[in-house]
């Protein structure tokens, strides 16, 4: 069984690059907000996977572990692997 989180608002959230280099150029980063849970997240795009302490995902499919390594190739548990739609 899979399980899917509904966001109704995505969207880019624009501050300022906080490099402290004295550039002036925009970052924009895009978030996820899901109204029922009130839970914002910061989606990183170059990335293969999200990963969220496991109280955010309390039905995840831990029949399914998915094998996460650190830089180091340390093993990073998981508590299970869970799909998010939009």
């Amino acid at each position: 069984m899979q399980f899917s989180l509904f966001f109704q608002f995505s969207g880019k959230l624009n501050r300022r690059s906080s490099t402290g280099l004295g550039n002036d150029r925009q970052v924009n980063r895009i978030m996820l907000a899901d109204r029922i849970s009130k839970l914002r997240f910061l989606v990183d795009t170059g990335a293969d996977v999200s990963v969220l302490p496991n109280y955010y995902a309390p039905k995840a499919d831990s029949s399914n572990e998915l094998l996460l390594l650190a830089a180091n190739g340390t093993k990073i548990s998981t508590f299970g692997r869970r799909r998010l739609k939009t």
